[in-house]
C-alpha cells in the first residue's frame, strides 16, 4: 500500500509576512540560472549562500531586513535593516556578509525580487567571484530554507493514506530543520521498511532514502526524458488526496493563526488531526 508523505509547517501569526494592499507586480526575469534546485545543504562553509528579505510591522512603522545564511551551518552571516526596501538594503547584507568571511566561488541563492536582479548587486557578486542564482516565479519553495529561519515555528511532518485520511503526525521540530532531516528524526524509513510499506513524498524527501523502495521521490531537474516526466506525473496523481487532505488540516483557524508557544503546535496538530478524522466517521 502507497502513503502520502510531507511537511506541515506551522508559524506564529506575528511571524507572518504581510502583503502591500494594491500592490501585485510580478516578478522581473531572472539573471541567474537557479544552481540551488532546493538542495539546501552543504557539505561545507562557503558553498552555498541564502538571502531573502522580509517585511517586519512596528509600533512606528515598517522596517525590512534582508540576511545572508549559509547553508551549511545555518548561520546568519550577514544581515542589513531599513525602513524602506531598496536596492542598498539588500547590497548592504551581502557586503557584510563578505566582510566577515571573505569567500570566493559561493553560491548566492535568492527570489527574483529587484533588489537581486539589480546592476548594483550583480557587480557587487562578480567583484567578490560570487555566483548569483535565482528560483522560479511564484515558487516559495525555490528558497523555503531562507523563508522559515525569520519564521517562529515548527516543522511537523504528516502521513496519510491513499484516500486522504491522516494516520499520523509527527513531533514539533524547529522551522528551519529540512524535511530530510525531519523524516530521519521520526524513523519514519525504519518503519516503512519494517511494516513494507512505500510513501511519496514530494523533492524535499530527495535522498532520504538512497534506495528508493520505500520513499519514492519525483525526478529533479530540467529536460527530462519522457519517461521521467511520465513518472512524475503519476506521482503526483497518487499524492493528490493527501496533499488535499493535509491542505484540510491546514484550514483549521488554530494553526492558521497560532497564538501560543510554537512548541505546542505539534500537540494541536495532533488533536486537529483527530477531529478530523472525527467528523467524517460520524456523518
Amino acid at each position: 500500500m502507497i502513503f502520502g508523505l510531507w511537511s506541515l509547517a506551522v508559524q506564529q501569526i506575528f511571524s507572518l509576512h504581510a502583503k502591500k494592499k494594491g500592490l501585485h507586480r510580478k516578478a522581473g526575469p531572472p539573471v541567474h540560472d537557479d544552481l540551488v534546485r532546493r538542495e539546501f545543504t552543504a557539505a561545507a562553509p562557503n558553498l552555498t549562500w541564502l538571502t531573502d528579505i522580509t517585511e517586519h510591522p512596528t509600533s512606528e512603522g515598517k522596517l525590512y531586513l534582508c540576511a545572508i545564511k549559509d547553508c551549511h551551518s545555518n548561520k546568519i552571516l550577514g544581515y542589513s535593516i531599513d525602513s524602506h526596501m531598496r536596492v542598498s538594503l539588500a547590497v548592504a547584507a551581502l557586503r557584510n556578509a563578505i566582510a566577515l568571511r571573505d569567500p570566493a566561488g559561493v553560491v548566492v541563492h535568492s527570489d527574483r525580487g529587484a533588489q537581486f536582479r539589480s546592476a548594483a548587486y550583480r557587480r557587487l557578486l562578480r567583484a567578490h567571484g560570487l555566483t548569483g542564482s535565482m528560483g522560479r516565479v511564484g515558487a516559495c519553495g525555490d528558497n523555503a530554507a531562507m523563508g522559515k529561519h525569520r519564521k517562529h515555528g515548527v516543522n511537523v511532518q504528516v502521513i496519510a493514506s491513499p484516500d486522504g485520511t491522516i494516520l499520523w503526525v509527527s513531533g514539533d521540530l524547529p522551522g528551519a530543520t529540512h524535511d530530510t532531516a525531519a523524516a530521519g528524526s521520526g524513523n519514519i524509513l525504519a518503519a516503512l521498511r519494517d511494516a513494507g510499506l512505500i510513501a511519496l513524498g514530494d523533492k524535499g524527501y530527495h535522498g532520504y532514502d538512497p534506495t528508493g523502495e520505500h520513499v519514492i521521490t519525483p525526478y529533479k531537474g530540467r529536460n527530462k526524458p519522457e519517461s521521467q516526466t511520465d513518472a512524475n506525473r503519476a506521482h503526483a496523481r497518487h499524492r493528490g488526496p493527501g496533499e488535499r487532505a493535509n491542505a484540510q488540516l491546514k484550514t483549521w483557524r488554530i494553526l492558521r493563526k497560532l497564538r501560543n508557544c510554537p512548541r505546542r503546535a505539534d500537540r494541536l496538530t495532533k488533536a486537529t488531526h483527530v477531529l478530523q478524522n472525527h467528523e467524517p466517521a460520524n456523518g
